[in-house]
């Protein structure tokens, strides 16, 4: 159950229009039922109310655990949480009403056949200095529901005085008692659910007499304090971007990120969590800490691949806001010296490895005809040009087999500049922007291929950004090869017409996935393949975990244990070859493949699309394992430091 004051919040937050606004709202989940039973629906007819359409209940379902979707608003919130009668339910909810004005929101949970708990939410601000007043409107609640038979939702170490209501004083001895025998030193939970009459050591006395001091006059303490706070806050500091300031607060600090965070899973230091990052920023802006190269260096280590995006609470774009704040910090003189390498050798040789140029073009097969200009361009990327050649020479061969003319660029292709952007030099980029935007313009470009799901990503989202900062319009249509190669299965274009026997599990790069959405192309091409069997790893499409490899800036263990995790999910699903659409990903994959000793292939989905039109691929295997330990070794160094001036 949703109040409207909830469905209000929600909807202004999330832009959706399905919930109704000036009611509230009910959902019932039955077991096994594929449509509401009749009586269900003449019960909620009888009450006044109206049934939605199935799909509004199945979208809400799927949101049952973001109930704080609505701090966006805020960027604080006060909750409060009670269990009421259900009869009293009502009358709670009037009582709330009308002692806050209709500010808070409430969504209940039935518990059991007559109570309801109650979870409420009221919108604040705790940059103002007034804003502990307002927070004890939480008490002001939770005592309402007391007074109508409810009782407190548990006692934590705030409400250890109301241990006795919630057990009965025969039951709360009896589990005194046992944690007596179990934890004789007080070592668990210390200060937690038993009061100070029962526990005389306990380390929150001070805080017990601070809970007594704020129950009184709590109801006036709390319209003072949010009557107070009513013109907003602000922070000891001002110098971030506004959107990165305001989400640093709205941030709930709930943790859901922590499982998703490849950086975490890899080092679970809360500080490498992006919770742990925004509370950084949270009190560096409160003036409670310094933005130095320490913490600099956590907001470095993010590989970038969104998968903590999709479980936030408040919908904050974690991502995006990792890399808004990097040319921040390099104003600041805050850089990664992994980052700067690679900037140097874009700059200084055209490439992320630091290689003559021409070494780029090795791969092109003598029998492809490249034109000067066409309508279709190819750019295989620095790390397919350079380290997985297979993909370039595949996709060419491709191509000219569907009689498709395209142009590419040689050794006049430089690098898309991503690590530009990874590393906050946006001046660099810009440069590169525009030189690159006028060699597809001078070459008749309208579309434009990629091999890089990073180079897909960077053309796709920067690209059209900044070539309208600069005035000139980005007209160019740009498409991952996935998604060009699936249209040209779909035309009959690619004759697939030789047996694969091969049983595959598909990794979803991060890039292509989660940053693009393309899933199902890639899957359907293998499938076309005869002979190849598909099974799916355990985290797969929008749930695929990252391979961890942009991580080689801050940290080899993460990177590992990312690359160890996923060939451990490939290796369960019994496939023999576990195929990628990313030259990074191949490169990670099959470097831990064999430091594994795994008995598993690591291929490019273009490996088996040659095989299956009858033409032999390229291995990359030495060329990879030479790259990689290259990398290691011009990376291993990589810090974050304060450059001088």
């Amino acid at each position: 159950m949703t109040t409207p004051k909830f469905n209000q919040l929600k909807s202004e937050v999330t832009g959706e229009e399905t919930l109704p606004k000036n009611a509230f709202l009910l959902m019932v989940v039955l077991s096994g039922e594929k449509s509401a039973p009749e009586k269900l629906v003449s019960l909620v007819e009888a009450g006044g109310g109206t049934s939605l359409p199935k799909e509004v209940g199945e979208h809400e379902w799927s949101e049952r655990f973001y109930p704080m979707r609505l701090k966006r608003k805020g960027p604080s919130l006060i909750p409060a949480e009670a269990i009421v009668p259900i009869k009293n339910a009502s009358k709670f909810l009037n009582s709330i009403e009308k002692q806050y004005d209709g500010r808070f929101a409430f969504e209940g949970t039935m518990v059991g056949k007559d109570h309801i708990t109650m979870l409420g939410f009221l919108l604040t601000d705790e940059r103002s200095k007034v804003f502990p007043l307002a927070y004890t409107a939480s008490l002001a609640v939770m005592d309402t529901a007391q007074k109508l038979g409810g009782q407190y939702f548990t006692t934590g170490m705030y409400f250890t005085d109301q241990a006795e209501r919630l057990f009965g004083a025969q039951r709360l001895r009896e589990l005194w008692d046992y944690k007596q025998t179990v934890d004789p030193k007080g070592i668990l939970n210390p200060g937690k659910v038993f009061p100070t009459s029962l526990d005389k050591k306990t380390p929150t006395k001070l805080l017990q007499s601070s809970m007594r001091a704020a129950k009184l006059g709590k109801s006036v303490l709390s319209k003072i304090g949010l009557s107070m706070a009513a013109g907003g806050g602000s922070t000891k500091r001002k110098d971030l971007p506004q959107d990165i300031s305001e989400e640093s607060f709205i941030c709930v600090q709930c943790g859901y990120c922590r499982s998703k965070c490849t950086v975490f899973n890899g080092s679970p230091w809360e500080s490498n969590s992006p919770r742990g990052k925004y509370y950084l920023l949270h009190e560096y802006l409160k003036g409670n800490i310094e933005f130095d190269t320490a913490m600099a260096d956590r907001m470095f280590a993010c590989t970038t691949c969104k998968n903590c995006d999709q479980v936030c609470q408040a919908n904050i774009p974690i991502v995006d806001n990792r890399l808004t704040l990097r040319p921040v910090m390099k104003k600041r003189g805050l850089e990664n010296t992994g980052l700067d390498f690679v900037r140097k050798n874009v700059l200084e040789h055209g490439n992320f490895w630091g290689l003559p140029n021409e070494n780029r073009t090795k791969w092109l097969p003598a029998d492809v005809t490249v034109k000067e200009k066409a309508k279709v361009a190819y750019w295989p990327g620095c790390w397919a040009s350079l380290v997985t050649s297979n993909m370039p020479n595949n996709l060419v061969r491709i191509l000219a087999k569907a009689g498709i003319d395209f142009t590419y660029l040689g050794e006049k292709e430089t690098c898309c500049g991503l690590y530009l952007a990874a590393g906050g030099y946006y001046d660099d980029l810009s440069k590169l922007v525009k030189k690159n935007f006028n060699e597809f313009k001078r070459r008749g470009v309208e579309t434009l291929l990629l091999s890089c799901p990073g180079c897909f990503a960077t053309f796709h989202e920067f690209y059209p950004l900044l070539t309208k900062q600069m005035g000139l319009k980005w007209d160019i249509e740009v498409k991952h090869i996935t998604v060009y190669l699936h249209q040209l299965l779909k035309e009959g274009k690619l004759p697939l017409d030789t047996r694969v026997p091969v049983t595959v599990t598909y990794h979803d790069s991060c890039h292509l996935g989660r940053w693009a959405g393309i899933y199902d192309e890639p899957r359907e091409l293998l499938q076309a393949i005869p002979g190849v069997e598909l099974r799916e790893m355990a985290h797969s499409k929008e749930n695929g975990l990252c391979c961890g490899l942009v991580c080689a800036f801050n940290s080899f263990e993460i990177v590992g244990a990312a690359g160890v995790r996923r060939v451990s999910e490939a290796l369960e699903t019994g496939a023999d070859t576990l195929v990628t659409a990313c030259a990074g990903c191949n490169s990670q994959f099959a470097a831990t493949a064999a430091m594994m000793k795994a008995n598993l292939k690591v291929k490019d989905l273009t490996d088996l699309l040659v095989e299956g039109m009858g033409l032999e691929a390229i291995d990359p295997s030495e060329n990879i394992s030479q790259f990689m330990s290259a990398a290691v070794e011009a990376l291993k160094d990589s810090k974050t430091i304060q450059k001088a001036g």
